[in-house]
């Protein structure tokens, strides 16, 4: 076993303790919580992996979406913090047509007692996200658009989430897809209309592999996706999900770790210039063509 397998294994290792002490204070925590009965039936909103925007919208908001449509006397259990209307996530579900009064806005020093508790799995369809849920993003899309001023339809993503995969030398990456055409938005920082519709516009988009690729599930079939990817953050979510779109998957990988971090994928890393600048000419060149 070579060392970046050690590594991988401690940061698992690491994580699942992580977990064990979480589970450990939430049972302290409910022997003294006040109790609330529910006697609705109630369609649980389980997460997978972290309460990233990535697993929130791509795996619980069309599973809740189609639950609520299929079960139309049950309540669906949602954090308060994501449901709140003023997040992105609640702006998600109003505009799926979900009647506030069917959320419990749960609250995790409550302990619920439900008469009956309705378990739904993740859409999907030999691996990959179901088509129905594609249906479903189409739907909000449709009321969601709104005029942005992107004129450029070539977007960068500037990450909002300081010491986790960071470019040690962003500036210059920046430089390098400016002078590319290239436009930085923190899209992360913004709402969910102009999330919606920058990517509606875009016909590339660069980032950093992360969870601001979730909004792939908004975009146009053929858009490029330029992917910067750390070599050791194993991952192929945003894959699928660009391959669901029919979009153009390109992706440079990154193997000089500057800052190792546990776990191992939120290491900050170099963007070799050279190759930065030898990708956006390959990923350009099919579009040129096109054009031509």
């Amino acid at each position: 076993m070579d060392n970046s397998m050690y590594s991988y294994v401690a940061n698992n290792i690491s994580g699942i303790a992580g977990i064990v002490k979480e589970y450990e204070a939430a049972v302290q925590a409910a022997a003294t919580a006040e109790d609330v009965v529910v006697k609705e039936s109630v369609i649980l909103t389980s997460n997978e992996g972290s309460g990233t925007w990535g697993h929130w919208v791509a795996h619980n908001f069309p599973k809740i979406v189609l639950a609520a449509r299929l079960l139309p006397d049950s309540k669906i259990a949602v954090p308060a913090g994501y449901a709140n209307a003023r997040s992105n996530f609640g702006a998600l579900l109003a505009m799926s047509g979900l009647n506030p009064n069917r959320i419990l806005y749960t609250n995790d020093k409550i302990v619920y007692r439900l008469d009956e508790a309705i378990f739904v799995d993740f859409l999907y369809h030999e691996k990959s996200i179901h088509p129905l849920s594609l249906d479903i993003f189409g739907e909000v899309a449709s009321h969601l658009e709104e005029q942005t001023g992107n004129t450029t339809r070539k977007m960068y993503l500037s990450r909002t989430t300081p010491g986790k995969r960071e470019i040690v030398n962003a500036d210059q990456v920046g430089d390098i897809l400016h002078g590319s055409g290239f436009r930085s938005v923190t899209l992360g920082a913004e709402p969910l209309a102009t999330q919606v519709a920058y990517w509606q516009e875009a016909t590339m988009v660069c980032s950093v592999l992360g969870s601001d690729l979730t909004n792939i599930l908004f975009g146009n079939e053929n858009c490029s996706v330029m992917a910067i990817t750390p070599d050791w953050f194993f991952d192929i979510f945003f894959f699928d999900l660009a391959a669901a779109k029919g979009m153009v998957w390109n992706e440079l990988y990154c193997g000089k770790m500057v800052q190792e971090k546990v776990p191992s994928h939120l290491s900050s890393f170099i963007v070799q210039e050279d190759a930065l600048r030898n990708f956006i000419a390959a990923c350009e060149a099919p579009i040129l063509k096109e054009t031509s």
